[in-house]
């Protein structure tokens, strides 16, 4: 998993936090100095989330699909053949 926009502008929010004090400056898309404090519009990326807005519906159908494919993949176990390469639980 990788964290949605609202947590990523989160985590850029506490760097710009950490940067202003430094004196690190920031610009304008259009390049100009930015005055003032800096702030990430968390509110207008939480509206935009799609992990918000539409998030999934369930993770059972997609685990229930590895398990049956996992059980596939062990037939040979089952019949005295030997896997190819690493294969197994936890690898």
């Amino acid at each position: 998993m990788h964290p949605t926009p609202s947590a990523t502008a989160r985590i850029a929010q506490e760097l710009i936090n950490i940067r202003c004090p430094a004196g690190v400056q920031f610009r304008h898309e259009n390049g100009q100095l930015r005055s003032g404090s800096v702030s990430v519009d968390c509110d207008r990326l939480i509206r935009r989330d799609a992990m918000i807005r539409q998030p999934p519906h369930s993770l059972a159908p997609g685990l229930e699909m590895l398990r049956w494919a996992e059980a596939m993949l062990y037939w040979a176990d089952f019949v005295g053949l030997q896997p190819v390469g690493p294969v197994g639980p936890g690898i």
